[in-house]
């Protein structure tokens, strides 16, 4: 097998896989579970954006048991559909590796009341935009 594949394997319960194939939720849960956290994020963070329910792949997430679970777990909850794009996804989880917590994406910036723009990533109570 060449040294750049990495084999997974998945416990599949019966509503992971439709038509044949593995589930959008399923997927998400096994990215959180199995990739970096930037990819990770990306892929999540996309799957909620386009209409995924967070709330199902948080419940599939708690399934999970074995090598990566908690892992996987405490990933789910970073999950965030407003980012934008992988570029914010990827900010968003260098910030949390690096232990910086509550920047949120896709934050209105205002002054004196008046829209100024929206920034990808902003951390409201520390007043810092990235």
């Amino acid at each position: 097998m060449p040294a750049d594949i990495a084999l997974n394997y998945c416990a599949l319960v019966a509503e992971d896989i439709e038509d044949r194939v593995l589930t959008k939720v399923a997927t998400v849960a096994f990215c959180l579970r199995d990739l970096p956290l930037r990819e990770a994020l990306s892929i999540g963070d996309s799957a909620v954006r386009q209409g995924v329910p967070i709330e199902q792949i948080r419940d599939r997430v708690r399934q999970l048991g074995g090598r990566g679970a908690a892992q996987a777990k405490l990933r789910a909850e970073l999950l965030d559909g407003r980012a934008a794009n992988a570029f914010e996804s990827c900010a968003r989880a260098i910030l949390s590796e690096a232990g910086i917590a509550g920047f949120q994406p896709q934050v209105e910036s205002r002054y004196r009341g008046e829209l100024v723009g929206i920034v990808d990533l902003a951390d409201r109570r520390r007043r810092i935009a990235v």
